[in-house]
């Protein structure tokens, strides 16, 4: 190898003789002399480890990373930048991840300190200038398209064990030979919700922390927090914070992962930088899926949709807070960046701002759903649809409106009418003329939520629409519209949380297998 740190002689085929070679290659790695400059963002210790210091959401890893992007092509060059606390030989894995967690490579390799920059949030942490603690190879061509997960692990410290995450996707090599369904993962919100490198300690230096924390820029070059791509509860004295229960691959788009496998449903991957990037990589497939909490989109991530929608391709919303919020896509520069204030002109309804609702194209919006935090069943009002197809014994169409699967969490809506007992859509809100409400579970909207989306559609601050109604009695919509091609939204992130219910599962198939023709 005529790098140390690349890897790819020994990642073609994946065999153990592989794995063993890498292992060995990497292990003699040159041992130079510790850095004294931590990965702390306060000062170092005279040893060269980091200061204690109260962090969120578990605390500082030993050994931590990202990559220099988020989806890959095979034969494509990934570059894995890593930090430790202290000089350590650590030990890197990577799994495919769906019903088994398939491990495609491991080997140790060298990890120093390096600084976490103040301004980490909105310009990435810069590892890449570092001597040590970088990873490069090829994606090997038998490597299938799936998401991938790096685990970093530094030798035991007897310590709660703790090891860093990182990501990335392969895309296929042939869009639409293995499969006609493309899976479009939540990435930005991953980002949008990162808070790496803020303390919970009050005066010490910190990061800008996410979104959430009043920072517009945000980076991809920077690690996730634990909890965002494996579960992790905090443990006791440890400092917890919002962000990674409402972000990340483990709370919806894996057990939806998992789920499509056991059914022996083919998915391909992509990442929603990929609309950006490539925008026709969607014509090779019949449907494209967003599953779980899909929040922060960008205007060439819709064009591209819509203009698939136009041309006759698919889309279902397995998903909740579908494309709020908009932010401009810095591809160069891995950044997305909000565009507007969080709760004004940065949402996509905002009257004075983007003016190009959510409905037109998922057929709902956050403004007209609700957040709930307890599960509540659908109420099914056209039965007889294809939706539904296979649920009611004999075939049959049942005598009354029954209720299926829950909502929780967040729920998107439209505004509607009730018209001989059932809710249609009153089409007042940018919901397409064709789009059919099936399903309906009402929920609430708190005020805060509610003035918000009342301010942006209106300019009034009362929270409620021009035509009387209260935007803070809304609800979760399952519905579909069809244009060239046909759109189904379910409104709710939850959804993939409940396909262990038979009746859940019997309308994803019938989604699925329509949709994919």
């Amino acid at each position: 190898m005529n790098d140390s740190r690349d890897i790819q002689s020994q990642l073609r085929g994946c065999s153990r003789r592989q794995f063993l070679s890498s292992a060995i290659a990497l292990a003699l790695l040159p041992l130079a002399r510790p850095s004294l400059v931590d990965a702390c963002s306060s000062h170092p210790s005279p040893a060269g480890t980091c200061v204690p210091n109260s962090w969120l959401d578990g605390g500082r890893l030993a050994v931590e990373g990202y990559t220099d992007q988020r989806s890959y092509l095979p034969g494509e060059r990934v570059t894995l930048f890593m930090s430790s606390q202290a000089r350590t030989r650590a030990t890197v894995t990577i799994h495919r991840l769906g019903v088994q967690e398939d491990l495609v490579w491991s080997a140790p390799v060298w990890v120093q300190p390096n600084v976490i920059p103040a301004d980490a949030s909105e310009h990435g942490c810069r590892w890449e200038r570092g001597e040590d603690g970088a990873v490069s190879f090829e994606v090997p061509a038998v490597w299938l398209s799936g998401f991938y997960r790096i685990t970093m692990r530094a030798p035991s410290s007897g310590d709660r064990e703790r090891d860093g995450e990182a990501f990335f996707v392969v895309r296929s090599m042939n869009p639409g030979r293995q499969s006609r369904i493309l899976l479009m993962l939540s990435t930005n919100t991953y980002c949008a919700y990162n808070n790496y490198g803020l303390t919970a300690t009050p005066g010490l230096a910190t990061t800008h922390g996410s979104f959430y924390d009043q920072v517009r820029v945000a980076s991809f070059l920077r690690p996730l927090p634990l909890g965002f791509l494996s579960s992790y509860n905090c443990g006791v004295g440890e400092a917890r914070s919002r962000q990674q229960r409402y972000a990340g691959w483990d709370k919806w788009e894996w057990p939806f992962v998992k789920w499509a496998e056991r059914e022996g449903l083919a998915l391909d991957y992509a990442t929603n930088e990929d609309l950006d990037r490539h925008p026709d990589l969607l014509s090779s497939y019949r449907v494209v899926l967003s599953v779980g909490h899909d929040e922060y989109w960008s205007a060439g991530m819709r064009t591209a949709l819509d203009q698939y929608i136009r041309a006759g391709g698919n889309a279902a919303f397995f998903s909740g807070n579908v494309c709020y919020r908009q932010v401009g896509m810095d591809l160069p520069d891995s950044r997305l960046t909000l565009e507007g204030d969080m709760d004004g002109r940065a949402l996509w309804s905002h009257h004075q701002g983007p003016n190009r609702p959510e409905n037109l194209l998922t057929g709902v919006s956050f403004c007209y759903g609700a957040i709930h935090p307890d599960p509540i069943p659908y109420t099914i009002y056209q039965p007889q649809h294809w939706l539904f197809e296979g649920l009611w014994p004999g075939g049959g169409k049942p005598k009354q409106f029954p209720q299926v699967g829950c909502i929780g969490y967040e729920c998107d809506g439209c505004d509607f009418e009730w018209v001989s007992g059932a809710p249609v859509a009153s089409h007042r809100d940018g919901t397409p003329e064709n789009f059919q409400i099936l399903g309906l579970a009402s929920g609430r909207m708190r005020e805060y939520e509610a003035v918000v989306h009342s301010r942006a559609l209106f300019g009034r601050d009362d929270g409620f629409t021009p035509w009387g109604r209260d935007l803070r009695q809304g609800a979760a919509v399952l519905g579909v519209w069809t244009e060239e091609g046909t759109v189904v939204t379910v409104g709710c992130t939850e959804w993939a949380r409940h396909l262990d219910d038979p009746l859940v599962a019997q309308i994803t198939r019938n989604i699925l297998g329509r949709l994919s023709q």
